[in-house]
């Protein structure tokens, strides 16, 4: 249904009950604002279309209860079953609106950063709210000026689908079900695994910055321009929504019916839009909390990974590459005669050269790969999907750019499943490596198990 308003110039003269219905008007998801006018030698008009009927009010009409004035929209704009249809969308639209709501609250309660997102993906996904079957949440780091994937819901694939459609059927789980799980850490999910670490970025004209351009969500669909997208989804339609209170990016929310294949219809839009206003808010406080984490996960120095986090990271992708059959190689990077700068130039001089080896690793390598401080002059580079081939290459890049200023390293290196087994081996493969490295005079990096010493600087 549509409006269009004829309003007076002086707002003074709209009265309280047209007032109400002004306001009833614009917050409900029922309703399309239309063509709004001023006339200054005219009072508040209101009028109304649903297909080809048209209801207008005016004058005593609107000075009328807000309630007379809503039966009488109603009534002269559908007939019988026409309106008991409309009511039933009505009661589900406001049911819905409820529930997420109250998911707002619960957010605002929540105990962390991550049981927050996560409930506030389940409002996306539960059928008690808007019903996606997947959705994702990708929070904006500043530093990096990428949306990093934080949480998400939803199967990995059809079969992982339907088994959780099954369990849902069978255990017969409710709202207050998922908002616990999010209390119990029982809430990992095939897309979880997928979406952790993510590092989605804008180009020009992608599916990202048009999202970062709207006020209000998205509904897309074809294959995405945004390769991060793409990693995600092909041309089936799919929801985008950049959450930026204040005109500051804050996340990036994603969402569709993949497997089921349902419309996303206009009022399930106009709800999203609604939720997320909310979340804004929420989110906007979370920042804060966010940016606490942050000094817990990242070492202050470098900006890079700290050990635990890095860990926990690792763990992830090793679950990911064994279950997909995936390579992935890892590099341990050590500042040669390191302890030499900080006895003839002090521990400024040294903080300094810790400071543009975390910045020229970050810099340098791809946005999904995992870089951490593991010592005090030693990182650790982890490389999903990346061949032992590919190894000496990325090994030179880094020496090459990091003699350019006037940093030497050594490395050690090893690819899975070339090298070793499983992935968490290859930490102790890289680690004897990098010491052949060192024995061999330096500026040089030893790869995997044949134990091959590859030039850093020519």
């Amino acid at each position: 249904m549509q409006v269009a308003l004829r309003l007076p110039e002086d707002a003074a003269a709209i009265g309280p009950a047209a007032r109400q219905l002004l306001k009833l008007i614009a917050t409900s998801p029922l309703w399309t604002p239309g063509v709004v006018a001023r006339a200054t030698s005219y009072d508040l008009r209101v009028r109304c279309f649903a297909g080809t009927e048209v209801v207008e009010l005016s004058g005593e009409a609107l000075a009328a209860p807000v309630g007379d004035q809503v039966r009488a929209l109603y009534a002269g704009l559908f007939g019988g079953p026409a309106l008991y249809a409309l009511a039933e969308r009505f009661a589900g639209a406001v049911a819905r609106l409820d529930v997420l709501r109250v998911l707002t609250q619960h957010m605002l309660a929540a105990a962390d950063v991550d049981a927050s997102l996560y409930i506030l993906l389940s409002g996306l996904t539960s059928g008690d709210g808007l019903g996606f079957n997947r959705a994702a949440v990708f929070l904006y780091d500043e530093i990096r000026a990428r949306y990093v994937g934080a949480r998400a819901i939803g199967p990995a694939d059809a079969k992982e689908a339907h088994r959780i459609w099954e369990a849902i059927e069978i255990e017969g789980r409710t709202l207050e079900d998922l908002i616990a799980d999010a209390t119990r850490r029982h809430n990992q999910s095939g897309l979880q695994s997928r979406v952790y670490g993510m590092a989605l970025g804008a180009s020009d004209g992608d599916e990202i910055a048009q999202a970062q351009a709207s006020r209000v969500p998205l509904r897309l669909e074809g294959p995405p321009r945004n390769p991060g997208l793409a990693a995600l989804c092909g041309g089936e339609p799919y929801v985008l929504a950049v959450v930026q209170p204040r005109e500051k990016p804050l996340g990036l929310i994603f969402a569709d019916n993949l497997y089921s294949g349902q419309a996303i219809d206009d009022e399930v839009m106009g709800s999203l839009a609604t939720f997320l206003d909310q979340t804004s808010l929420v989110l906007d406080n979370l920042t804060l909390l966010r940016h606490v984490e942050r000094l817990a996960r990242y070492d202050s120095l470098t900006g890079v990974l700290n050990r635990r986090e890095f860990d926990a990271r690792m763990a992830i992708e090793e679950m990911r590459c064994l279950r997909a059959g995936h390579p992935c190689s890892m590099l341990i990077v050590d500042l040669d005669n390191f302890k030499a700068v900080n006895d003839r130039e002090g521990h400024a001089a040294g903080d300094a050269v810790l400071r543009a080896t975390g910045e020229l690793l970050t810099q340098t390598l791809r946005a999904h790969d995992l870089v951490g401080r593991f010592g005090g002059d030693e990182f650790i580079v982890l490389l999903p999907e990346t061949p032992r081939h590919e190894l000496a290459k990325v090994a030179r890049r880094i020496g090459k750019l990091a003699w350019e200023r006037e940093i030497s390293l050594s490395i050690g290196g090893a690819a899975f499943p070339a090298d070793c087994e499983v992935p968490s081996a290859l930490f102790s493969i890289a680690d004897r490596n990098l010491l052949t490295a060192k024995a061999a005079g330096r500026h040089r990096a030893c790869l995997g198990n044949d134990e091959e010493i590859v030039g850093l600087v020519d």
